[in-house]
């Protein structure tokens, strides 16, 4: 729940400079989830609040079967090729 209702929208307007600005996840991360689950190709990953998707990078990598609960907005800003793709 928000602190302050009705801004809610005001997040896909400076969704752009919000990833830029955003710090990214270290790569020890990643090792650590993959170290503790195996993700592959016959995986199926869920990511739920995906944000910018600066996490979605990493998953695919792994081949796996891949969907987001992300608004339709945001893959377009982290991944401009793959803008409606996932």
């Amino acid at each position: 729940m928000p602190i302050i209702k009705g801004l809610e929208w005001t997040f896909d307007t400076v969704a752009s400079t919000y990833e830029k600005l955003r710090p990214g996840y270290v790569t020890e991360l990643y090792q650590t989830i993959f170290n503790y689950i195996s993700i592959d190709e016959n995986s199926n990953v869920l990511e739920i609040g995906s944000g910018g998707g600066q996490a979605t990078a990493p998953m695919l990598t792994t081949g796996c079967q891949f969907e987001t609960d992300k608004d339709e907005q945001l893959p377009g800003i982290y991944f401009p090729s793959m803008s409606g793709t996932l």
